[in-house]
């Protein structure tokens, strides 16, 4: 590794599972290219490396067999004639739009779907984003330098009617009537500020025309489960017949094999944890309506998901893929036509490919720590779990297993989502989103962690064994008087700031200044502790997370390292919050703390953006140089490295050797 913002590898095994290298994973199983050979394309938003714009498509080659599929890594699909927004502009989306040329297909929300639009016999590719409507990409027959095939702009489509202000519109074409003519479902989930919640899905059936020229009847997917009855096409408050957040993501496809399609849904609010609900049309191909058949239980994730079902040469069964793609994709292979049961479908494991990431499922803060010399990983994921990801190189070249969850003695799996802390039934009440913190917190020489998440609480995990990955037992702190000390979502760190041989707990307080905590006295100090300093800038004023660049979100995320960053000698921060990561260099001494403003990370590529919702630093000399390295996390759940060097704006020579020519001197 480089350290130039390089993504951290598996390493050792050649296969390992395949995501697309941003979120949201919509697989869908196909032969791409016409070799025979079925390939896997999926859309993938938001956080990626830099300078990648935010959401693009990819597609996997096949490079195994339709029996053993194996894949290489992804490619990102273009198209002659794209239009576009530049996500990386995604601050003033609005903008950035580019005359038609041959370019990746990109877009903010973007998702796509495959049909034979135009009866080739080739799959066309027909994308959806809110900011573009419905796009159809030909399918020329013709492959481009990499394999892929030649795609252009062919069609634009409106999207029906007015459907809500929502980024998360899921789309699905399919042969509606048997006609073989390409019909469409768009779906929209959408929230009010109020926290009314709308979900409706939309059917443009294609009643003839041509390719380029079709015609759609277009109506609203009606359940009989509800009791709007009346519903006004041109108003779409009164159509919401799909609440819930389940109307963007959709797949329809005869799952029991009795010749007629069902209505699947992926309901990541359902209980007790997230499912594809079955529904089937009561009614007729033109005035559909639909009612619910129940969820089926073998698709049970801890997190939202995408799925798609397929029958073709390599997969019979369906494939799921997670929102944060650190699941991978995973086959779950059909056993019998009987999908609502336990055992109708059999999970066969994630999809291998080659040059796979290291990833945690989501919302990642790595923390780097020693084990026999070699660099581990101790990593906090979005459904609540921390894992630990050990490094088994050898010689100088590193080389991770598999993540292992973090569990107590007894070996019980724990999670901290927010539902298990607060019992609140949030539309969050998965989401842990987890932000560790390595120290030894009671003094007495073994490992502790020390525990930020989606909540206002923090906890003591006590004793962590790293041979075992486990805890001796977990305390949540407090400070008494205070029903609400601590900020919500924040990031601790944990430092010996005054020297006296105790711990002092840095994060965010409820007024969201960046505060120290010291520990009680006695035994009951460990869980028990007091305000001790709010850190201030050099005029005096208190820090606050929405002084943290770039200031576009109030109260935002904001996940804390400390380190002599400049090596004065006193405890510089670095703050990680959406999309940057910031240093606060510390002018004073740790007695008299005076901190300058943040100055945003820089690289010559520029100013570091990982993540959009969460991005977390870390500090380590990793390549054992004697100088202090980053690693950032963020929401896609690969982990970036920045060598020291290229912080400071060093530019590396890279040499390329050859193979050595008879006559050369050594």
């Amino acid at each position: 590794m480089v350290g130039v913002g390089d993504e951290i590898a598996w390493n050792g095994r050649r296969f390992r599972t395949i995501g697309p290298p941003g979120m949201h994973s919509y697989p869908i199983a196909v032969d791409f290219d016409g070799d025979g050979l079925v390939d896997i394309l999926s859309t993938s938003h938001y956080s990626n490396a830099q300078q990648m714009p935010w959401a693009g498509i990819f597609f996997w080659r096949n490079i195994g067999t339709n029996v053993r599929p194996r894949f290489a890594p992804p490619l990102r699909l273009s198209a002659d004639g794209v239009e576009h927004i530049d996500c990386s502009k995604h601050r003033n989306w609005s903008q950035g739009r580019h005359r038609p040329r041959y370019d990746y297909i990109s877009d903010y929300y973007i998702r796509c779907d495959t049909f034979d639009w135009f009866r080739t016999g080739r799959p066309d590719l027909i994308t959806n984003a809110c900011n573009s409507g419905i796009r159809v990409y030909r399918n020329t027959g013709h492959l481009d330098e990499t394999g892929m095939p030649r795609l252009e702009l062919a069609l634009k489509l409106n999207f029906p009617y007015k459907l809500p202000p929502s980024m998360n519109r899921g789309i699905r074409v399919v042969d509606w009537d048997g006609s073989g003519r390409p019909s469409i479902l768009i779906g929209a989930a959408y929230q009010e500020p109020d926290g009314t919640d709308y979900g409706q899905i939309w059917l443009m059936r294609n009643i003839g025309g041509t390719p380029t020229r079709p015609k759609f009847d277009t109506v609203p997917l009606r359940a009989n489960s509800t009791t709007a009855a009346k519903f006004d096409r041109r108003d779409w408050r009164t159509i919401n017949f799909f609440p819930g957040g389940k109307a963007d993501t959709m797949d329809w496809f005869d799952i029991d094999g009795d010749g007629r399609c069902e209505l699947l849904l992926p309901f990541s609010n359902a209980q007790p944890e997230a499912a594809i609900e079955v529904w089937r049309n009561v009614c007729t191909p033109e005035e559909p309506i639909m009612t619910p058949a129940g969820l089926l239980p073998w698709s049970r994730q801890h997190s939202g998901f995408g799925c798609r079902f397929v029958k073709n040469a390599a997969f019979d069964g369906c494939l799921i893929g997670t929102a944060n793609s650190g699941y991978g994709i995973h086959y779950y292979k059909r056993c019998k036509n009987a999908p609502p049961a336990s055992e109708s479908f059999r999970d066969k494991g994630p999809l291998l490919g080659e040059a796979c990431k290291v990833r945690v499922e989501g919302y990642v803060r790595p923390i780097p720590f020693e084990i026999d010399g070699r660099m581990n990983l101790l990593c906090g994921d979005e459904p609540g779990y921390i894992t630990l990801i050990r490094n088994i190189g050898k010689g100088r070249k590193d080389a991770f297993a598999d993540p292992v969850k973090l569990t107590d003695r007894k070996g019980n799996a724990l999670r901290f989502n927010r539902q298990a802390i607060l019992h609140d039934d949030n539309l969050e009440r998965d989401c842990g989103q987890l932000k560790p913190f390595l120290c030894d917190w009671d003094g007495d020489g073994k490992l502790d962690i020390i525990l930020g998440n989606t909540t206002n609480r923090i906890f003591w995990l006590e004793q962590f064994d790293p041979d075992t990955c486990s805890v001796k037992e977990v305390h949540e702190l407090r400070v008494p008087n205070l029903k609400d000390p601590f900020g919500w979502r924040k990031g601790p760190a944990v430092v010996d700031w005054d020297g006296d041989g105790k711990p002092e707990l840095l994060t965010v307080n409820s007024g969201q200044e960046f505060c120290l905590f010291k520990q009680g006295g006695g035994k009951k100090g460990l869980t028990n502790l007091r305000v001790w300093k709010i850190l201030k800038y050099t005029d005096g004023e208190a820090i606050r997370t929405n002084d943290i660049p770039p200031q576009i979100y109030n109260n935002p995320i904001c996940s804390i390292w400390i380190t002599d960053w400049t090596g004065t000698g006193s405890f510089d921060l670095l703050a990680g919050t959406n999309y940057q990561t910031s240093l606060l260099e510390n002018i004073g001494t740790n007695v008299k703390p005076a901190f300058q403003r943040p100055r945003p990370l820089k690289t010559p590529d520029g100013v570091i953006e990982i993540g959009h919702h969460d991005t977390h630093a870390a500090v380590r000399d990793w390549n054992h140089d004697g100088r202090d390295d980053v690693m950032i996390g963020g929401e896609s759940g690969t982990i970036y490295l920045f060598h020291s060097d290229w912080l400071q704006g060093m530019k590396h020579q890279v040499h390329v050797i050859g193979p050595r020519r008879s006559g050369d001197k050594k």
